[in-house]
């Protein structure tokens, strides 16, 4: 019971922390000034890194959920994103690239925090 009640508040915890993230962040980068194609692949790598330092985070803390700490992390950055492509359509292909980066940057940072963790504790971090 204490391992499925600690598991329901880490997703909370993980989801509230997201909805902060994706704001601040991938909602950002959308609205930005961003007119090169240098000024796109700067914002998109800033939303990768942004989202792996917090999948990290969570990888290290819950080593087992790993790469899968995903789909708590990024659901309100891809919405936030999402919603944003009405405003402009024109950017399709920036907002998607967005939404790749930050789905593939919290997958990268949940994985590394679970081997991580996995590496420097006793046993295996994912079963």
């Amino acid at each position: 019971m204490a391992s499925s009640t600690g598991a329901v508040v880490a997703r909370v915890v993980a989801l509230l922390l997201s909805v902060v993230w994706g704001f601040f962040v991938a909602f950002n980068v959308v609205f930005s000034d961003v007119f090169g194609v240098g000024d796109m692949v700067g914002a998109i790598g800033f939303v990768a890194g942004a989202y792996a330092l917090l999948g990290l985070l969570f990888g290290l803390a819950g080593p087992r959920t790993g790469w899968r700490w995903m789909w708590w992390l990024s659901a309100p950055g891809v919405l936030l994103v999402f919603l944003g492509l009405f405003d402009n359509v024109g950017r399709a292909l920036y907002h998607a690239a967005v939404i790749a980066a930050l789905m593939a940057g919290s997958a990268f940072g949940g994985w590394l925090g679970a081997w991580v963790r996995g590496r420097f504790s006793r046993g295996p971090a994912t079963p």
